[in-house]
């Protein structure tokens, strides 16, 4: 990590906090010496910067940012609460297409979540994930409505159940399984986690466009955990979906059964992973312990670490994102070896504080790329 963001890290989440938790900042903070350009890339990197406004718009006039990075940055917040409402309008009207046609949906992690922060939307949102029922059936039901009323149909994997659509410039993705493999125990245990969860009644959120049909409150309270940590071991995820998780944790924690969490998560093997991001939630976000479901302080040790690999991780993924967009092969198997290439420096980073969950994720990594899955 250089210098700059090293410096920025401070301010960055006490803003953060601020933000999330809708606190006035700190005046004894010397905001007039806060390099702005580093705390507001680093907020742009990690995909906060509504969460980051929030908190800025709340210093005095003569402590924020100067007047041209601070008109930019309402910028982006205005794109952002246009893209929230876009997505939104999109959603709530294809889960009604979709029922009409008999094909139920719940919305997976993302926009779902955007309704646990203080101002919804200020989250950013990327794609709107439906999930079908579990069965075969049920997802070539849901891909076939899609391809009806959609411009672009591409990533489908039918064996997988994922296909991905272009529907009125939002992208949307089709889902007809759960992927919860972290290592090799949540890979045995996850279908009979998910198809027990899933059997619950969704949870409705009536959102400013109308009503939106999510996963149970059992099932998201430890699903958006595994979702960001294998994408983070993976290759890199940022803080957004650690914000959705505490956020989900603090809004919505008394509605699910820790004694039966507590059993998932250590029949998944998955009771570090998670002890660590707690404590990275305490620790960071400013969730009280009493809420942080399951907290025993056992990972605070790890906790530094843990943030600096996850900003680290992140920030070599826009890196990669960016070089292979600049190098792009026609041979596959050379794309991916170039990605795999510049993920090894992510892989190190990652290796330090989850060592396992790491190796598998590399092995997970060569065997899909050499089977072409």
């Amino acid at each position: 990590m250089n210098k700059k963001t090293q410096t920025a890290l401070e301010p960055f989440f006490h803003l953060l906090r601020c933000g999330l938790w809708n606190s006035q900042p700190d005046s004894a903070v010397d905001w007039g010496r806060v390099d702005w350009e580093s705390v507001l890339g680093l907020a742009q990197e990690q995909g906060v910067p509504g969460v980051i406004a929030d908190a800025v718009a709340r210093l005095p006039l003569g402590q924020r940012p100067p007047r041209r990075t601070f008109m930019r940055l309402l910028l982006t917040v205005k794109e952002i609460e246009d893209s929230s409402d876009h997505a939104l309008k999109i959603a709530s009207r294809l889960q009604w297409y979709l029922h009409d046609k008999g094909c139920d949906t719940v919305i997976l992690k993302g926009l779902g979540m955007a309704r646990n922060y203080p101002n919804p939307a200020h989250r950013i949102v990327g794609d709107i994930d439906l999930l079908t029922g579990l069965s075969h059936a049920d997802f070539e039901r849901g891909r076939r409505l899609l391809q009806a009323i959609a411009s672009e149909e591409y990533d489908v994997d039918e064996e997988r159940g994922h296909a991905a659509y272009n529907i009125k410039g939002q992208m949307v993705e089709l889902h007809g399984s759960i992927v919860a493999n972290t290592n090799a125990h949540t890979e045995s245990y996850a279908q009979m986690w998910v198809a027990r969860e899933m059997a619950a009644k969704p949870v409705t959120w009536v959102s400013p466009e109308g009503p939106l049909h999510l996963p149970p409150y059992q099932f998201d309270a430890l699903y958006v955990f595994i979702h960001f940590f294998r994408h983070f071991i993976g290759a890199a995820c940022g803080l957004r979906q650690l914000c959705d998780w505490v956020m989900f944790i603090d809004r919505q924690g008394d509605k699910v059964d820790v004694a039966r969490l507590k059993d998932d998560i250590e029949n998944m093997h998955f009771v570090r992973p998670w002890q660590i991001f707690a404590s990275v939630a305490v620790r960071y976000f400013g969730i009280e312990k009493t809420k942080m479901l399951l907290y025993d302080g056992s990972g605070d040790k790890y906790c530094e670490a843990a943030v600096s690999a996850v900003i680290q991780s992140n920030h070599n993924l826009d890196r990669i994102r960016k070089m292979n967009e600049s190098h792009r092969s026609k041979v596959p198997f050379l794309q991916h070896a170039r990605s795999f290439f510049y993920l090894i420096p992510t892989y190190c980073i990652n290796l330090r504080v989850f060592p396992r969950e790491t190796i598998y994720a590399v092995r997970q990594y060569v065997w899909a790329r050499l089977t072409g899955r």
